[in-house]
């Protein structure tokens, strides 16, 4: 997001300035120290004449520059952290209706699709039990696969709709995981690949 990483560089500006703000200071200390030093050499000298205290000034102007510098990047900082909470606040308004586009574009691409293959698979998987059942019923069955069989027409823990008992964690299996997937690469790029769709 452009706007976080516009508070970023104005943190980065900050702790540059505030670097040059600590040196520029340190900076008047050495004048001055400087300027001590001159004033004791001219006056250990018969007619010395005093030096010029340029050096000092300077090194206030740098330290004023510093602080308004530092000041008017804190200023920046404010003012990009409130564009990002605006933008932010404008995401999260915008992100149900984004969902809602997205759900709506999957439905239409694929949806019909689906329940068709499901409703055609279920239908061969009923039928193909039928036959597994009327199999083992009637002793087609071959000995060393009868329990195998049995095992499987036991089985009915498969995906149902909300609110049906679950016995697996369904919204974890790859074919789930597929569409949650799909769903948040569509909410980035409206050209993202829709599975089994050719775009």
């Amino acid at each position: 997001m452009k706007a976080r990483d516009a508070v970023d560089r104005a943190r980065a500006m900050i702790v540059d300035a505030q670097a040059k703000l600590t040196k520029a200071t340190a900076g008047i200390e050495k004048a001055k120290e400087a300027q001590a030093e001159s004033l004791a050499q001219a006056a250990g000298k018969a007619g010395g004449a005093l030096s010029s205290v340029n050096g000092i000034r300077a090194a206030r102007a740098a330290q004023t520059d510093a602080q308004d510098q530092l000041d008017a990047t804190r200023e920046a900082l404010a003012s990009c952290e409130e564009n990002l909470v605006s933008r932010e606040r404008d995401l999260r308004w915008a992100r149900p209706a984004l969902d809602k586009a997205v759900d709506t574009v999957i439905a239409h691409e694929a949806g019909s699709r689906i329940l068709k293959e499901a409703q055609e698979l279920q239908d061969a998987l009923v039928g193909k039990r039928l036959e597994l059942r009327a199999m083992l019923h009637t002793g087609q069955m071959p000995e060393d696969q009868a329990a195998e069989a049995n095992r499987l027409l036991y089985t009915q823990t498969f995906p149902g709709a909300s609110g049906c008992i679950h016995y697996a964690e369904w919204d974890q299996h790859p074919s789930a995981l597929m569409w949650q997937k799909a769903r948040a690469d569509l909410a980035k790029d409206a050209d993202a690949e829709i599975p089994g769709v050719s775009r």
